[in-house]
């Protein structure tokens, strides 16, 4: 981590053996040329050098570097010079003055002169390893050069969220980057419908502290769905055909997210019949088993075909295309993928059929993170808490987040959080339960852990407290809400997990699991 301000610890006052050379300037030790000035000469008296300290072992464009410089005088007389620099050499062996130069002065018997200098880097400036040395002329016209302290110029860090497989952690800028979250699928939806709700749920989320939301990158024709080819909110009518007012909507999402510095993970399908999903796409392909959304080759391209138009595509209000846009967090491949005719995972249907995906979608975007969008779902409870029901371990939904979370292309887990839904008996502990294990498996992958929903349908909503509790103790990235709504949204569609802002207990949860994530 590169730190722009505060000095590194001063280098105890050290006397170094100056070297000299006479009617030029050298730096980085005198280029071996240069030769003493023997003590007790008839020279002029010389002084002597504590190293220079610098304000960071490595800079990037941007940052400052400031040298600093303890030039004493041993001697029983004062001693004047005419100038005094701090001089970097770069890897291709030019030198470059930090500024300001000294200029000429005395240094009284048994003083010294502290001396600093400092020097902005920009994109132009060679990367790889540089000195900084310091040198002064003396009364004679010889100059007098220090040993040299190395650091390194390095490229600017990414402005995409990138993972630290060592820690099992995203970065940003690098440096840690964990977050608050909600889901909010609809914002592109009701901005394709003319309404408020888009800006008030950013604005709402902004207003708590969340950086990230969740929202999704699809709405797949209209058979499926049971709507009709006139919604505005429909992105593909059918196989590559695309409905402008659809994509205009993304684009607005991810121009307005942007200005309130949120990140987005774009879902790209859904298992379910909502918004189209899966089975639209198993439809246009003249089929009806959903699995064959994983299997079928005709199939699988026209989900590949809708990756690569999807990602590539030029935002029409900020002129970036998605991929090129560090407001996308990530993509994740499938909301809640299943595959019931491979129970237990025997096959390895999802893990292949996601390891396929995260590989061409990295392809047509080399930029962005990948994840699944999965449930946490798993064939067996080896290694797992004792849950009060069994149904998300028991293999059916042909999901296996032990073998998911070890795919290659895959960047980060994710799990849901719903013991409600599932007929459990204790929401607290087993949803504690849930994450912890989740985020341990992940990080034995060296992979981060976020909880991509939580939501609770009957259980009191002052639960996702002691969840948020276990989120920010794990290490795991964050937790996405089901979901954070304005008072705008609560008129159109409250869901049973919603929690509402500002009114609702809750918000000051979330607000405060905002507070410490985003101090990490």
């Amino acid at each position: 981590m590169r730190t722009k301000s505060a000095l590194l610890a001063f280098v105890p006052f050290i006397i170094f053996s100056s070297t000299s050379t006479s009617g030029c300037r050298s730096s980085g030790g005198g280029g071996g040329a240069s030769t003493p000035v023997v003590p007790g000469s008839t020279a002029v008296p010389t002084l002597v050098f504590a190293l220079p300290s610098i304000s960071a072992s490595a800079v990037g464009p941007g940052d400052t570097l400031t040298a600093t410089v303890a030039l004493a005088n041993p001697n029983s007389a004062s001693v004047s010079i005419q100038q005094a620099l701090l001089v970097a050499q770069t890897p291709t062996g030019s030198s470059v003055d930090l500024a300001p130069v000294a200029s000429a002065t005395t240094i009284a018997a048994g003083g010294q002169l502290l001396y600093s200098a400092s020097r902005v880097f920009g994109a132009q400036d060679p990367q790889g390893s540089w000195t900084v040395s310091a040198s002064y002329l003396d009364q004679a016209g010889v100059w007098h050069v220090s040993s040299p302290v190395a650091f390194t110029v390095q490229p600017a860090p990414s402005p995409f969220v990138t993972v630290d497989r060592a820690n099992a952690r995203f970065l940003l800028g690098g440096k840690p980057f964990f977050f608050a979250a909600t889901n909010a699928y609809y914002l592109a939806q009701e901005h394709a419908y003319g309404s408020s709700v888009t800006l008030d749920a950013l604005d709402a989320s902004k207003a708590v502290g969340v950086r990230v939301i969740r929202t999704i990158g699809y709405c797949d024709g209209y058979q499926v769905a049971g709507t009709n080819p006139n919604d505005p909110a429909i992105i593909q009518l059918t196989p590559g055909v695309y409905q402008p007012s659809g994509l205009a909507a993304i684009d607005f999402v991810v121009s307005e997210a942007g200005k309130r510095g949120i990140h987005l993970i774009i879902t790209l399908v859904n298992n379910w019949t909502n918004y189209g999903g899966m089975q639209q796409y198993v439809q246009w392909a003249g089929l009806t088993d959903h699995d064959a959304f994983f299997t079928n080759p005709n199939v699988k391209q026209l989900y590949k075909n809708y990756l690569r138009d999807f990602v590539t595509r030029t935002n029409g209000i900020t002129g970036i295309a998605y991929k090129d846009d560090p407001t996308i967090l990530s993509w994740e491949l499938a909301n809640e993928a299943r595959c019931a005719s491979d129970p237990g995972a025997v096959r390895g249907v999802l893990a292949s059929w996601y390891q396929e995906m995260a590989t061409y979608l990295k392809s047509v975007d080399p930029n962005h993170l990948v994840g699944t969008g999965e449930e946490g779902n798993d064939v067996s409870s080896a290694g797992y808490s004792s849950y009060s029901s069994g149904g998300w371990l028991d293999g059916t939904t042909g999901s296996s987040f032990r073998a998911n979370i070890a795919v290659p292309a895959i960047d980060w887990g994710t799990v849901h959080v719903y013991p409600d839904n599932a007929g459990m008996s204790n929401a607290l502990t087993d949803g504690s339960n849930w994450i912890l294990d989740h985020v341990n498996l992940a990080r034995a992958q060296g992979k981060p852990l976020v909880v991509g929903e939580y939501g609770l349908s009957t259980s009191p909503h002052s639960i996702y407290k002691s969840w948020l509790d276990v989120v920010e103790s794990s290490g795991a990235a964050g937790a996405s809400l089901w979901q954070l709504v304005p008072q705008s949204r609560v008129a159109q569609a409250q869901e049973p997990t919603d929690v509402v802002y500002p009114t609702d207990p809750e918000v000051s949860a979330l607000s405060n699991d905002a507070a410490v994530m985003n101090a990490r």
